[in-house]
């Protein structure tokens, strides 16, 4: 029996040396996302008043709430990392999966904002591209048809990585959970 807890020890030393690595990678990837958005609002809100445009005006302000959720994010991140992992392993085993839920599980508003600043984003990219292309000659249609190819790819690699992202905290969960049902 000694043996079988110094295994469930090391792994569990193991998933929580995983576990701080990955959200390390979560919390420097909101930072930057943070940083740029807030770079890019604050460069967009003063075109907006420079120009005194409307328009400036509300993307400025959909820049400025994604960055705000990305900080928001970022602390949310900052909190699971300040938190030490429980020694017993009855406790550490609710901790994680508390932990996996809440990742899996964001804030009804965050889910909301991301959703309203993506459609938002979606309609004026698409906007402006449609009159670009409209009005302008065969150049800068090859230019847009060669970013908008660039734009799909990264899209389907941001996919293809979320998919295992999913795939990887299916199986933390489900190994938390076979732990869990080995105690009860």
């Amino acid at each position: 029996m000694d043996g079988l807890d110094e295994i469930r020890e090391r792994i569990a030393q193991h998933t929580e040396e995983q576990r701080t690595v990955w959200l390390h990678q979560l919390r420097g990837r909101y930072s930057v996302w943070m940083f740029i958005a807030g770079v890019f609002a604050v460069l967009v809100t003063v075109t907006a008043v420079l120009a005194k445009s409307v328009l400036f005006g509300v993307v400025a302000a959909f820049l400025c709430l994604f960055a705000w959720n990305r900080w928001t994010e970022r602390k949310r991140v900052e909190r699971w990392l300040s938190r030490q992992t429980p020694q017993n392993q009855q406790e550490r085993i609710v901790w994680a999966r508390i932990f996996y839920d809440e990742m899996r599980h964001p804030p009804v508003w965050l889910r909301i904002t991301d959703w309203i600043s993506a459609i938002t984003a979606i309609a004026f990219v698409g906007t402006v591209s449609v009159v670009v292309v409209a009005t302008s000659g065969f150049w800068i249609r090859l230019l847009y048809g060669l970013i908008y190819f660039l734009a799909a790819l990264l899209v389907l690699l941001w996919l293809l990585a979320r998919q295992r992202l999913t795939r990887e905290l299916k199986a933390q969960i489900a190994l938390s959970g076979q732990n869990w049902s080995e105690l009860t």
